[in-house]
């Protein structure tokens, strides 16, 4: 391996030439062994090595060989320092918080999320969700008067209280569809618009945004939309999640942390007992995510494995355990 391809191999691995310290000294400790004239032992790989065909290593041998060395091996071992860190983190992620900081009304958006609340038995967003996807609208066309347009994320497959609604082929229909079509039908580009149908829950909500749109996307400036009976445990989660710390190196987006502005819409076609019902149901849910659910994990990868491993919506055991409880129909109304 000559002079040139080593520092072309470490390079690929991220060390700068900073980090090689001089590319001479690189070439001392590769190839100290080249001159013929040269009998004694390489000072650091021993008898005999040979390993470089390079005749820059003559040229840079200008001080005492073992100083030169010496140079050279420090060179090498800061970069199997930066290597090894390279690996460790590739192999088990980073588990230190991103840095999540409020967004501003006025602050650039890359996505607006528009959380699902459920559909109607004909498969159309519930009147809730139709405040929702009008707020989301609203923002959309500032962004795009500013020259910044945002993104429109719908989500949610469904929910696990009830099935889903099928369309005249047969076909389930989810809520992230049944709010796509509808901003569509109020004039927003099907190209503006990404769906996230597989969550089913608020939590299953934030891993997946995350997860299939605004981690590879880049999208770091978000607007979260809910109704205000939903926006404590939306706030809560969202901000548990969007924080989890996560190995980003695969993705050459990565900007760091996120922003986010939490926007509640009001809580249009609920009124008496079936509102507070669901606030209460709400307020329940919260205190169970705040004592048990946020204690599980406190990175993506805990948070993964979590999620199809114990939750109750997405772990393969849910097959083997008995179905849970029925809700009040007054509450089943509003998912």
């Amino acid at each position: 391996i000559g002079q040139r391809d080593a520092g072309q191999a470490l390079r690929s691995f991220g060390c700068s030439s900073s980090a090689l310290l001089r590319q001479e000294n690189l070439s001392i400790l590769l190839s100290y062994r080249l001159d013929p004239e040269d009998s004694g032992p390489h000072p650091f790989f021993g008898e005999g090595f040979a390993m470089a065909s390079d005749d820059t290593a003559r040229r840079t041998q200008v001080g005492p060989p073992r100083l030169a060395s010496s140079l050279g091996l420090l060179s090498l071992c800061g970069c199997m320092v930066f290597v090894g860190t390279f690996i460790l983190k590739r192999s088990f992620g980073s588990i230190a918080p991103m840095p999540l900081y409020p967004l501003g009304e006025s602050d650039p958006v890359d996505a607006i999320v528009v959380l699902g609340g459920g559909l109607t038995s004909e498969g159309t967003i519930s009147p809730w969700t139709v405040a929702r996807c009008e707020a989301a609208l609203d923002i959309y066309k500032i962004g795009v008067a500013a020259g910044a347009k945002p993104m429109l994320v719908t989500t949610s497959w469904g929910t696990t209280w009830k099935p889903p609604p099928h369309d005249a082929r047969g076909f389930p229909i989810s809520e992230a569809s049944a709010a796509a079509r509808h901003l569509i039908s109020l004039g927003v580009p099907h190209s503006d618009i990404f769906e996230e149908g597989v969550s089913l829950d608020t939590v299953g909500n934030a891993f997946f945004v995350r997860t299939v749109h605004t981690d590879p996307a880049g999208w770091r400036r978000l607007v979260v939309i809910t109704n205000e009976f939903h926006m404590p445990r939306t706030k809560a989660i969202f901000e548990w999640v969007f924080g989890l710390g996560s190995c980003n190196d695969y993705n050459e987006n990565y900007q760091g942390g996120y922003g986010i502005r939490f926007v509640a819409v009001a809580d249009a076609g609920l009124s008496g007992h079936v509102l507070e019902g669901r606030r209460a149901k709400e307020a329940a849910s919260l205190e169970s995510f705040l004592s048990g659910t946020r204690q599980r994990a406190t990175s993506m990868k805990g948070l993964h494995a979590f999620l199809f491993g114990d939750h109750t919506a997405y772990a393969s055991k849910r097959h083997e355990q008995a179905t849970t409880g029925a809700l009040d129909p007054a509450v089943l109304s509003t998912y």
